[in-house]
């Protein structure tokens, strides 16, 4: 995790606006990891989740709070074992409707938080995530 109060950024292809491909990219690489661990269990799936998003909200920009406060996970049985999403504007919600330019526009100021919160949380953990879910995988 960074240390408090630096600002970090992740540097992406074309234009910082709305460019979703590069957390696209690392979460298909993480989950190719877990698919190869076998036995993994809902609870160890759950724990790494919650992990990303704990760091994710250390980095969130606050103005009201929503955002911050609007972090879910939703937990989803699939044909290949459990999985998570992670978000923060469940959709309907008042956050929904401008999550993704906080989180996109890197040129935005915020005195609290930065840009990419989830990305950067999803990034820093990936070696953390793989690591829980192997330690709580079923024997």
């Amino acid at each position: 995790m960074p240390p408090p109060g630096r600002r970090y950024e992740l540097l992406a292809k074309g234009s910082p606006y709305l460019n979703l491909t590069a957390i696209d990219s690392i979460v298909r690489e993480i989950n190719q990891e877990v698919a190869n661990i076998k036995n993994r269990t809902r609870a160890g799936v759950e724990e790494a989740a919650n992990l990303i998003k704990t760091r994710a909200q250390e980095l969130t920009p606050i103005d009201t709070g929503a955002l911050k406060k609007g972090a879910y996970i939703k937990m989803i049985d699939t044909e290949s074992g459990p999985a998570a999403e992670i978000g923060f504007a469940p959709i309907g919600s008042k956050p929904a409707k401008y999550a993704v330019y906080v989180h996109e526009i890197m040129e935005n100021y915020h005195p609290i938080g930065q840009a990419k919160f989830l990305e950067i949380a999803v990034k820093w953990s990936a070696g953390d995530v793989l690591e829980i879910i192997r330690r709580r995988a079923a024997k």
